[in-house]
């Protein structure tokens, strides 16, 4: 059983996107996939991960950052495909 250290957060970072990330990414291809012959729903490689990373929210230095990577989900904008460039600057430790 994993038990977290008293200097971790088990609700911060990867371990919290990672979870939020594939959800959206199951919505995204719900949406805008094809069902297939066998029943399976299709989508092209790289789609969505294309979809994510092009409607995330860029935060810290503009463009992909080592503190914040290509920005924080947005599920809206991911499900719905709004690319317009939206960039919300915020302080990160590294810089």
């Amino acid at each position: 059983m994993f038990r977290p250290s008293p200097s971790s957060s088990p609700t911060a970072g990867r371990s919290m996107a990672s979870p939020h990330v594939a959800g959206v990414a199951a919505l995204i291809v719900s949406r805008s996939g094809t069902l297939g012959s066998d029943g399976d729903v299709k989508v092209p490689v790289g789609s969505v991960d294309t979809r994510l990373k092009s409607t995330a929210v860029d935060i810290g230095k503009q463009g992909y950052d080592k503190c914040y990577g290509d920005g924080r989900l947005d599920a809206l904008r991911a499900v719905k495909n709004v690319t317009k460039d939206l960039f919300t600057s915020s302080g990160c430790s590294e810089y």
